[in-house]
């Protein structure tokens, strides 16, 4: 059984790599998440992901911070099959997910969001 887990080395941190990934990277809208993603070869095969959530969209730092949270609990439990092709594709993928609603979601119907968009993701790939 593989633990699911989400340290540091797969959070998106770099001011670098985050402007590199909006430049060249390619995006995606599968409400009420945006996600831009950049898969590039690699020698060491990684995922690293970052989460956001405009000020304007939600006001309350409060609320941002419920929803990245529930974002991050929600990809944390279903990112082994992803991971897993990226390993064996010899690929470095770096993605963002951007919360675009208004409103605050549960975390049952943003566990089905990522979902969809992880398996939309994959197709892509």
């Amino acid at each position: 059984m593989s633990k699911h887990t989400f340290g540091k080395s797969h959070r998106l941190k770099s001011k670098k790599q985050i402007e590199w990934l909006f430049v060249e990277g390619n995006s995606f809208i599968e409400f009420p998440l945006r996600v831009v993603w950049l898969c590039t070869e690699a020698t060491e095969s990684s995922v690293q992901i970052a989460f956001s959530i405009s000020k304007k969209s939600l006001p309350k730092a409060v609320h941002r911070n419920h929803v990245k949270r529930l974002l991050r609990d929600s990809y944390r439990r279903q990112n082994q099959a992803l991971k897993s092709m990226v390993h064996e594709k010899g690929k470095q993928l770096q993605m963002m997910f951007i919360f675009l609603d208004k409103q605050l979601w549960k975390y049952h119907d943003l566990d089905n969001k990522i979902s969809v968009t992880l398996k939309r993701l994959q197709e892509e790939l």
